[in-house]
């Protein structure tokens, strides 16, 4: 889909910016060599059938679909991704997906990684549309 017939969400921006800039580093990380870097948003409704696997509240939101051709990850290691202490980076920088995961969480939205070794991976973050907590109010985007 076009960026323009996307819905908006009601997010902080530069917490969702955060996001994306550490999704984008660590695709760059894991195509040392060379490869492709795709970006993709799709609008998507989640009926209550689809509660149980993306364990989500029904309604509307914006899928955003971050792609790489790179090294990939075994299941062992896409288990492991998510603790805050754990880098595949022999240097320490980069994924901190702890802190990208958490950051999505508190939109109240999901994050997912579908990867595979030697053919690359996929993260899928889904945002909700609608805001039901009043206290999300208090992560408004401040640009001064």
């Amino acid at each position: 889909g076009h960026l323009k017939d996307s819905w908006p969400v009601e997010v902080d921006r530069g917490q969702i910016e955060q996001v994306l800039l550490n999704l984008f580093v660590n695709a760059w990380q894991a195509m040392p060599d060379e490869g492709d870097l795709y970006i993709q948003t799709n609008n998507k409704i989640f009926g209550k059938e689809d509660v149980p696997s993306y364990e989500v509240t029904p309604g509307k939101y914006v899928k955003i679909t971050v792609t790489d051709t790179g090294v990939g990850m075994d299941a062992e290691t896409q288990e492991k991704i998510f603790d805050p202490f754990f880098t595949t980076r022999s240097d320490g920088t980069g994924l901190g997906l702890s802190l990208a995961y958490k950051i999505i969480e508190d939109h109240r939205g999901t994050l997912r990684i579908d990867s595979q070794p030697g053919v690359g991976t996929r993260v899928i973050v889904t945002l909700p549309l609608e805001q039901t907590d009043t206290a999300y109010a208090s992560f408004a985007d401040h640009r001064g």
